[in-house]
């Protein structure tokens, strides 16, 4: 479900590509921001279903493609959580409890930030969207701050070496 398309809803000056994991590779999500004007990518079209995070994330990476998962795991599994510093990806977590209606929602109020964050951040940037007592989205970010990339200094020298 690529889309190029730009709709007059665009909130941002330029789409943004985003990659929709194996979580949350559903049409509500990926509809939801083609019609604000973004561009989807989605699981099904480059990956079969169970590919280890540790073989997609890569290659997401490379495209540039933000990814939207509710994987929380991710950030606990070593292994993944080293392809997502070692690749540069840009990741961004929302609730594996919400509904679909509602992690929709969250991403679409999310996406000015997301949009600043990922303009600051090359890669990796590892954060988590969740919606705030007044209605409105924050986001959490965990990687690049100063104690993560003291924590995971070892996975980018393991990797030079």
């Amino acid at each position: 479900m690529k889309s190029q398309k730009h709709s007059s809803t665009n909130v941002l000056p330029e789409p943004l590509e985003f990659y929709l994991d194996e979580t949350n590779d559903c049409p509500h999500l990926a509809q939801a921001l083609i019609d604000a004007g973004q561009i989807v990518h989605r699981r099904k079209e480059h990956f079969k279903e169970g590919t280890d995070d540790i073989d997609w994330i890569p290659v997401v990476a490379e495209n540039r493609w933000i990814i939207i998962t509710r994987d929380t795991a991710q950030r606990k599994i070593e292994s993944e959580l080293r392809a997502l510093i070692v690749s540069k990806a840009r990741s961004f977590c929302i609730p594996n409890n919400a509904p679909r209606a509602k992690m929709a929602e969250l991403v679409l109020k999310a996406l000015p930030e997301i949009s600043k964050l990922v303009a600051r951040h090359e890669g990796p940037l590892i954060a988590s969207i969740h919606e705030n007592t007044k209605g409105g989205v924050n986001i959490a970010v965990y990687y690049p701050t100063k104690q993560a990339r003291n924590k995971y200094a070892q996975f980018s020298k393991a990797d030079k070496e």
